[in-house]
């Protein structure tokens, strides 16, 4: 490092991380801080801190090197944020100095994982709970993260953040919204988790959540297409709460292989056509908030064209890669 935030000349420092790049990795990184670590030194910036106890170390330093910034008056603002893992809470190193540290200087999170009768808890856990307050803070310019532990948590706090960071330019456009998307393995266990509480919103199918709606233990905030649907006629759209052109469908269709004849196709077509007019299949539909759109190849070939268009949009803004 030859500079700091500032631009002034300073002597660089490294770390460990340094022996897994490449020649000619490019590094971006902040400090200085001491002989042995790297933190952000200028005002306003935030951190979030997240380890195990194998790797508690630099977080008490940088913890108190900020404290007693603070206490002499020459720290302007920021957040400290720490999420902390341990087998149990003997096991965890300066768990007594952290417990004394004051709570508007760091928002101390700690995970144990091998409490008896307890489940186990992650660091990861942690942060989906804390994901409100979390997303702001990614997509703050000033704030850093920092990770250090057992590789598989390093790796499990890696995809929460690629997941969160996914989120944040929908964030800018949505007047300060910010939602952080967990992914589930359907509906069923996504609806045991807010039915119990663990989490606070999530968007499904209508006709999932409608028994739920019916009893009382749920409450349905808007609806994701452009006009409200006949099963929740005193729902608002998303777009009418307030976010504009906002619109996103669960849909099906019937799609043949490229090149199929024409006469099968034109077959297809009007069998399906036939089947979705009937008084039967609207009523089933209907009864569970399906809305049957116009009928044929060329409305349907128009809307998967609209609807490839607009997510590539939101998959390039979002700077979403393939796994």
């Amino acid at each position: 490092m030859l500079e700091d935030h500032q631009g002034r000349p300073v002597r660089g420092v490294a770390s460990n991380y340094m022996c897994d790049l490449k020649v000619s990795d490019e590094v971006r990184v902040i400090g200085p801080f001491g002989a042995s670590f790297l933190m952000p030194n200028h005002p306003r910036s935030s951190i979030v801190m997240i380890c195990t106890g194998t790797g508690s170390a630099p977080m008490r330093a940088m913890t108190e090197w900020r404290r007693r910034l603070r206490q002499s008056g020459k720290f302007e603002a920021g957040k400290l944020m720490l999420f902390f893992g341990a087998r149990t809470q003997e096991e965890l190193p300066y768990f007594g100095p952290l417990q004394n540290l004051p709570k508007d200087f760091i928002d101390i999170n700690f995970a144990f994982s091998r409490i008896p009768g307890s489940p186990k808890l992650y660091v990861q856990d942690l942060m989906r709970e804390r994901a409100s307050d979390l997303g702001p803070m990614l997509a703050d310019p000033d704030c850093y993260f920092y990770v250090c532990g057992l590789k598989s948590m390093e790796q499990g706090v890696q995809l929460f953040k690629q997941t969160a960071s996914a989120c944040a330019p929908a964030a800018k456009d949505c007047k300060g919204l910010f939602m952080v998307g967990i992914p589930y393995r359907g509906g069923g266990p996504m609806l045991n988790d807010i039915l119990a509480g663990t989490i606070k919103l999530m968007f499904i199918n209508q006709d999932a959540a409608l028994p739920h709606v019916r009893a009382g233990k749920l409450r349905a905030l808007a609806v994701t297409s452009a006009q409200r649907n006949p099963l929740y006629p005193d729902v608002p759209t998303i777009a009418e709460s307030g976010y504009n052109g906002f619109e996103a469908l669960s849909w099906s269709g019937l799609s043949a292989i490229k090149g199929a004849p024409q006469p099968i196709v034109a077959r297809l077509e009007a069998a399906m056509a036939q089947v979705m007019q009937s008084d039967a299949v609207k009523q089933r539909m209907g009864s569970v908030g399906f809305i049957i759109p116009p009928q044929g190849s060329r409305p349907y070939n128009d809307f998967v064209k609209s609807e490839i268009d607009t997510w590539s949009k939101v998959i390039k803004t979002a700077g979403i890669k393939p796994e």
